[in-house]
């Protein structure tokens, strides 16, 4: 979409007018659809009309009900005189519509409004945990157990998130998840728990997908994730915490399902290493543990879009 002043009368007198273009795509045909508004319109009129311009072309659209302002906007304000809308929410990964906009600047100031998103999900760990998983074998093996490998951490978190531009954004997230192995060898029940939590920080770029409401997010950065080991055997226990900083990098796929609500995908890959909780394995060598916590990440959840 673009905007700008309407001319008219001699010496290109400025009139208390914005015109707005919009470019839709639909089964291959392309058609720009322009319209003038006096300032201080209301988007749901600007919305209005625009839909039923799209109708009247032939887009196949639903039908327009009052208060459908976000068909087209994110949000329409006054700022320096002249129109700032909000990408469509197609074009931004947020959207029921084929209308693309193009351009999200204020026909007078270039100012792009900023979006934040709060997403919550249920996330599934895979780590690597190489060596805790060979120190159970080790155990099976010698003590005659039966104890599973551990596989999985499951868990949930929450993000936030502000777009500041329409293809650049950055996030701030906390996730907690934590996974147990357990059985019982010659020497009685047996259990290993570990317990994750921490903070990360992602630059994020979005695309759209050419698909009505779907977006998708690449994202890269770094967090800072504390991990506490606890291993009992019948009436012994120890355990013990460490925190290292690991490097993220992610892709996440969201659709819109009504108004501001979306449901969000995501899989990640982070490397994480605890290696210094100061205890030790009951094997030959008593070696120290050492969780490889580097792996897959993968979350299902919702997102919310102001």
């Amino acid at each position: 979409m673009t905007q700008g002043d309407a001319s008219g009368g001699t010496g290109g007198t400025t009139t208390n007018k914005v015109t707005i273009s919009v470019s839709a795509t639909q089964g291959g045909q392309e058609i720009v659809l322009t319209e003038e508004f006096e300032r201080g319109t209301s988007a749901t009129e600007i919305t209005r009309r625009l839909h039923q311009k799209l109708v009247n072309a032939g887009f196949d659209m639903k039908p327009y009900q009052p208060g459908d302002t976000q068909l087209f906007f994110n949000k329409v304000t006054k700022l320096d005189g002249a129109y700032s809308s909000g990408s469509a929410k197609t074009t931004f990964g947020w959207g029921e519509t084929p209308v693309a906009i193009d351009d999200r600047k204020s026909a007078v100031s270039g100012y792009i409004p900023p979006r934040f998103a709060v997403t919550g999900q249920y996330q599934v760990i895979r780590p690597e945990l190489g060596r805790l998983n060979d120190y159970i074998e080790w155990i099976n093996a010698t003590w005659d157990g039966d104890i599973g490998a551990l596989r999985t951490l499951q868990g949930g978190g929450i993000e936030a998130s502000l777009f500041f531009a329409p293809h650049v954004g950055v996030t701030a997230g906390f996730q907690m998840a934590q996974g147990s192995a357990s059985g019982r060898s010659a020497g009685g029940a047996f259990r290993a728990k570990i317990e994750l939590s921490g903070g990360y920080v992602l630059l994020l770029g979005r695309s759209p997908l050419g698909v009505a409401g779907i977006g998708m997010e690449v994202g890269a950065g770094a967090g800072y994730m504390s991990g506490r080991y606890i291993e009992t055997e019948e009436s012994w226990r120890q355990s013990g915490t460490d925190s290292a900083v690991g490097l993220e990098a992610s892709l996440r796929l969201d659709r819109v399902v009504t108004g501001h609500l979306g449901i969000v995908g995501s899989a990640a890959y982070r490397t994480l290493r605890l290696d210094d909780f100061d205890l030790t394995w009951v094997s030959p060598g008593d070696p120290p543990v050492d969780l490889d916590l580097s792996g897959t990440n993968f979350g299902l959840g919702v997102r919310y879009v102001w």
